[in-house]
């Protein structure tokens, strides 16, 4: 074995030792036979070599005895004879000579067809990962001595060499191939068996004669020791490629050798067969063809080329370093050339190569995920399938499979990541281009479904990197010769995104910069089609942010947006073919051939609306313009029902009308202020918006001009009875002016404004005023207010009003009040996790307190009592439910106040807290309490059994406060305690330092003493104050106030 080749298989075994177990789609059982084979010859003594007498031309270059069993894969082929370095130099046709012998007799086969390869390695059965050949050849011979292997003479070939497994799914490349045995044209999958078949084919994937097995080798690299299944001509058993037959140990001989003629000449740039070849402003393409002679004999090339039956000679004489180049021109058109290539030299000429059913057209690219890749869901497509419409490579996500796949295929509409698959749309498109514009298309579809934009974009490191989305459709268009000649590219993608605008628009805009960097050139310039998704995400009509967001791409990045709110074959996320992607092949293909090949322009662009305008000064009547289309302003159709999705804010849509390049929207009550309308669309069928051309209107929502009115107040938060700063804008966002604007306050009882109104200067279309007031609460108002803002002004159209609401809060304390103890819990968990009842006042919402659930469950009510750690004036309490979840969200409750533990009397407030982690406020009466006692009565999530808390909390000022003070170099404890009682109290302050009694405190006033340390610092203490009250007998209240060290010295 020659070293090179020695050292490929060495490499594959070792790649493939560490692997366990490959399970296979295919399974195949059979014992191993190992028979006696016979000496083999340096290959010239074949059956082959001895009955065809074209084995002349070629030389044996690999012997090979076939086992009878797999060797797995990576798994070596020991050969008999190795030449392979006599053809390093090159090759122009490979031959395969298989020789059996078993239960039939001597058997044998011949066949010889155009190279597949320039690596005579690559020549044997692939046993190694990556190694799968899946094409046609031209020029196939086949010779036989088995009875119904038909001759063949220059026909056509298909090729399945590969180590993988496969499925019987078809690719729809080779007619009379089936979807249910294994045949000429099966699929490879992830894992291993093993095929090596050659079949011979009609050279039309839409008609012709069915294929016919000429060899086959399969299971070589399935589970070593199975059973191979091998055979010549179309197998009688149940899969005519001969899989499953394991029938490797009923044969006694089992030879293959290979053959390969030696080159005249190495090409460096050549066609392929069915190529297509994008045309030019001339409409016309070059096909260059260039290279080097390897025979010092040959003196010149001809490329002829062939139209129907008459032909163009290309002639180039060699160059004196042997170069040659030649660039035969097609015209485009409906009409397929054949290139032959011949070496001439003083013996004579030699045809080197074919090159068949070459075209010149158009190149476009669909992109995105399920819906551009647009597979079957309900009725075919193929039926559009022609031979002027063809693909390059694979869709497949496999990156092996896609990376293999090198060759041109007729394209196919109904499949999916396959060879030759576009789309049901994609076909539909090019078959009505090709049917309307004489010429042939080319679609590369490389959309997978169900994938965010983030899995579309490029490796700006390597953007050939075949594991990325972007480098497998690169390295298709670079290797198909059209990266810088796709004509359009057309994108369906978004529903993935969850109508998350913002991330769709932010990826969309950097694919679109390296698409345009990359695609297209200066002279023959791409254009971009976005498709509008119908719903983002599926099944789901109602959010339509991100779909608005398409539709503005028209603007902002300079695309097409294409409609798809008109198709009534949608299934809630896909289309059947009938009213879906039949009818977006149309909408595409009308677009594409109003921009760029000369078609009308009628009545094929989206509807797409402009502005949106009250109609009537009560604002019950909307107008929504639309964009003119080719010929001025168009009268939509609206179908009966429409109106259900459309959306106003604060009003309901009751009917829409179509006039002159507008719609009118009439509402069941006026709108809201700051308005806004929608059209949603629907999920399947229903009524439509149309355009003329029966395009359906774009999803949308936009502002309604008017004249707006926003209202802040700034503090919002406020302690009762202070003053926030109300600034209010007025925006005219009409085309009309407004006079007369005035602007005031609506103020509850006790609330002032300074001044009580404004009065602004008429507004002009799109200007602004502003008018500030200073807002002051009175110090009993306590809670969330909203307080009204009224702006007064005259239009055409005569007097309205326009209101807002601001949002004020007003509280009897600044900042929260949290507790300074846990006073009782009916239950905690602390078996399970940390839910003490503390963690509810902690100051950290990470932490909760989660009633008993380990052991014997606690149920509702649940209840916790917090101390203040003094009196305080309290107004409202505070729940935040926990940060992570929503399990124990409390739903109904009641808190109660007291100074007294026990004595709780009625509570301050009951209700409803809302499901979630936002803190929530609940404002009473302000009232005298040191105790606040929460009982959960109910969960917000029903059927559960605990209850928790991340923080609670109250709005209050503590009645009595201790602070620490320097005076000169002396410390000092100062001592307030405010009478929070509705009637006089004595006050008895108690510290380290001494003690103070006042003998009567009225209701509303503070006592104060300070009391001296005579020292010049002081530690961290403690206050403690008792107020009696002097009438009504009630028990006396103990407060604590804490204050901090100080140093004074």
């Amino acid at each position: 074995m020659p070293q090179a080749v020695f050292r490929r298989r060495l490499r594959a075994a070792a790649m493939f030792a560490a692997l366990s177990a490959v399970i296979p789609v295919l399974a195949a059982v059979a014992p191993a036979g190992a028979a006696e084979l016979p000496a083999a010859g340096p290959g010239d003594a074949t059956s082959c070599a001895s009955n065809v007498s074209d084995t002349a031309e070629f030389v044996p270059v690999l012997g090979l005895d076939l086992p009878a069993t797999s060797v797995g894969i990576g798994g070596a082929l020991a050969p008999v004879f190795d030449r392979t370095a006599e053809v390093a130099q090159g090759f122009d046709r490979v031959g395969y000579c298989l020789e059996l012998d078993g239960p039939q007799g001597p058997q044998w086969v011949w066949t010889a067809m155009e190279p597949f390869t320039t690596d005579a390695t690559r020549l044997d059965p692939p046993t190694v990962a990556g190694e799968i050949v899946r094409q046609r050849v031209g020029d196939l011979d086949v010779a036989s001595s088995v009875a119904g292997v038909a001759p063949v003479d220059g026909g056509n070939g298909f090729l399945e060499f590969w180590p993988n497994t496969y499925t019987q799914a078809r690719p729809g490349q080779i007619f009379g191939a089936s979807a249910t045995t294994y045949d000429a044209e099966d699929t490879p999958a992830t894992g291993a068996f093993g095929s090596f078949g050659i079949h011979s084919v009609a050279p039309d994937a839409l008609a012709g004669a069915a294929p016919q097995t000429v060899l086959s080798v399969t299971g070589l690299t399935q589970t070593p020791g199975a059973a191979l299944g091998l055979g010549i001509g179309t197998s009688t058993m149940a899969n005519p490629d001969w899989t499953f037959a394991a029938n490797g140990a009923t044969y006694t001989t089992r030879r293959l050798t290979v053959f390969a003629r030696p080159a005249v000449v190495a090409f460096d740039r050549a066609p392929e067969d069915r190529q297509l070849f994008p045309r030019d402003a001339d409409d016309e393409a070059s096909v260059a063809i260039a290279g080097t002679v390897l025979d010092a004999e040959v003196a010149s090339v001809r490329a002829r080329l062939w139209k129907g039956d008459a032909s163009t000679d290309f002639t180039a004489a060699v160059g004196a370093d042997g170069g040659f180049a030649v660039t035969p021109v097609l015209e485009a058109g409906l009409h397929e050339y054949r290139i032959e290539f011949d070496a001439i030299s003083p013996a004579g000429e030699r045809r080197v190569a074919t090159w068949d059913r070459l075209v010149a057209g158009d190149v476009y690219v669909i992109q995105g995920q399920s819906n551009a890749e647009a597979r079957m869901f309900s009725g075919s497509a193929n039926g559009e399938r022609s031979p002027w419409i063809r693909s390059f490579g694979s869709s497949s996500d496999n990156p092996g499979l896609s990376a293999s796949d090198r060759t041109w295929n007729i394209a196919a509409g109904d499949s999916y990541a396959e060879a030759g698959a576009i789309g049901q749309w994609g076909l539909r498109m090019a078959s009505r281009l090709v049917a309307e514009h004489g010429v042939p298309v080319a679609v590369v579809n490389g959309a997978h479904s169900g994938r965010p934009i983030d899995f579309f974009q490029r490796n700006d490191a390597d953007p050939d990197l075949v594991t990325t989305n972007y480098g497998r459709l690169r390295q298709r268009l670079a290797a198909a010769g059209v990266l810088d000649r796709v004509k359009a590219v057309l994108w369906y993608q978004g529903e993935n995104e969850n109508d998350n605008a913002a991330v769709h628009v932010a990826g969309f805009t950097t694919l679109l910069d390296d698409w345009r960097s990359e695609f297209g050139s200066a002279a023959s310039p791409t254009e971009y089609y976005v498709w509008q998704v119908r719903t983002s995400p599926c099944s789901n009509s109602i959010p339509v942010a991100l779909r608005d967001a398409q539709r503005r791409l028209a603007d902002t990045h300079d695309v097409t947006v294409l409609s798809t709110t008109g198709l009534n074959g949608h299934d809630g996320c896909h289309y059947s073919y009938v009213d879906g992607y039949r009818d977006m092949g149309d909408q595409a293909a009308n677009v594409i051939g109003r921009d760029l090949l000369g078609g009308t322009a009628t009545g094929v662009a989206a509807p797409n609306p402009i502005t949106a305008a009250f109609s009537d000064s009560a604002r019950t009547t909307v107008t929504v313009q639309v964009r003119p289309g080719a010929e001025g302003a168009e009268t939509l159709t609206v179908e009966a029902g429409a109106a259900a999705d459309f959306r106003v804010t604060g009003a309901t849509v009751t009917a829409v009308t179509a006039q002159s390049g507008a719609l009118r929207l009439t509402l069941s009550g006026p709108a809201a202020n700051s308005a806004t309308v929608s059209y949603l669309s629907h999920m399947r069928s229903g009524p439509r918006v149309l355009s003329p051309g029966g395009v359906g209107l774009l999803a949308f929502t936009m502002p309604i001009a008017d004249v707006s009115i926003t209202a802040t107040a700034d503090p919002a938060r406020l302690v009762a009875g202070g003053t926030t700063t109300v600034t209010v804008n007025v925006a005219n966002g009409t085309a009309d002016p407004v006079s007369g604007v005035s602007v005031a306050p609506s103020l509850p009882s006790g609330w002032t404004s300074s001044p009580a109104s404004v009065a602004l200067p008429d507004l002009a279309a799109g200007e602004t005023a502003t008018a500030t007031f200073a807002v002051t609460v009175p110090s009993s108002a306590v809670g969330m207010l909203s307080l009204p803002v009224t702006t007064r002004f005259t239009t055409a159209d005569g007097e309205s009003t326009r209101t807002a609401n601001v949002a004020v809060t007003s509280s009897c304390s600044a900042e929260p009040l949290r507790p300074a103890a846990v006073t009782s819990v009916s239950s905690e968990e602390t078996a399970s996790e940390n839910g003490r009842a503390v963690n509810a006042i902690d100051g950290d919402p990470a932490t909760i307190w989660h009633s008993r659930y380990s052991s014997s469950q606690a149920t509702y009510p649940h209840e916790i009592v917090l101390d203040l750690g003094s009196s305080s004036s309290v107004c409202a309490f505070n729940y935040q439910g926990r940060t992570v979840g929503t399990n124990g969200n409390i739903g109904g409750y009641a808190v109660y106040t007291s100074n007294t533990p026990g004595s709780w009397g009625s509570p301050a407030v009951t209700g409803t807290f809302t499901t979630g982690s936002a803190p929530q406020s609940v404002y009473f009466s302000p009232r005298s309490a040191r105790y606040v006692r929460l009982v959960a009565t109910s969960p917000a999530i029903a059927g559960q059994a605990w209850a928790t808390a991340a923080e609670l909390s109250v709005d209050g000022v503590p009645a009595v406060t201790a602070e620490s003070r320097c005076i000169g170099s002396k410390a000092y404890v100062a001592v307030k305690a405010t009478n929070l009682e509705s009637g006089p109290v004595s006050i008895v302050m108690s510290s380290a330092f001494g003690s103070k009694s006042f003998a009567s405190v009225a209701a509303g006033r503070s006592a104060v003493h300070s009391f001296a340390v005579r020292a010049a610092d002081v530690a961290a203490g403690q206050v403690e104050v008792t107020a009696t009250p002097l009438e009504g007998g009630g028990a006396p209240v103990s407060s604590t106030a804490l204050f901090t060290g100080i140093a004074c010295g």
